[in-house]
């Protein structure tokens, strides 16, 4: 069950963090909880990407640093980071391993993005390493997933009756 509620608790960190530093160029995918056949599951919005893969800006970099900085967030690749239709950079993976624990340096987004020479320059700097050494992974054009729809609930009566059952404390 942890396993499941990190990821609501770390998807609002991070939407916490968002708003607080103005990060206008990042979001976090909503989550949903639901329980199903007695089992609690937790299912992410689908987000619509963007037709056209576009180059990480030095503005979108500035703002990934931010958010790695005040959440530790070490989980860089472009499978767990979407372009969505209104340009924004949008987190998806938001389970406890995606946090802290080393996980993939903060350079090696060079590896899976695109980035503009101005967000080079700002990576190799604030990483200390040069981009330029780094092998670069063919860059994957994000899938649009059909596994997840956007469901029609209401999360505070979910989390309600999830706290209900379970005596859950804290506050989701």
């Amino acid at each position: 069950l942890d396993k499941i509620i990190c990821r609501l608790i770390n998807a609002e960190r991070m939407r916490e963090c968002i708003k607080r530093h103005n990060l206008t160029s990042l979001d976090v995918a909503k989550k949903y909880l639901y329980q199903i056949n007695g089992k609690w599951l937790i299912f992410s919005e689908k987000i619509k990407p963007m037709q056209q893969h576009k180059k990480i800006t030095l503005n979108e970099i500035r703002q990934l640093y931010k958010l790695k900085k005040e959440t530790d967030y070490c989980d860089w690749h472009n499978g767990n980071w979407h372009r969505d239709n209104l340009n924004k950079l949008v987190c998806i993976d938001t389970e406890n391993r995606s946090f802290g624990h080393g996980g993939r340096g903060f350079y090696e987004l060079s590896r899976f993005f695109i980035l503009s020479q101005n967000a080079k320059i700002y990576l190799d700097a604030k990483t200390k390493k040069s981009t330029s050494t780094i092998k670069i992974v063919p860059t994957i054009q994000l899938t649009e997933s059909t596994e997840f729809d956007d469901p029609e609930m209401n999360f505070e009566e979910v989390k309600f009756q999830f706290i209900q059952k379970y005596g859950l404390r804290s506050k989701l």
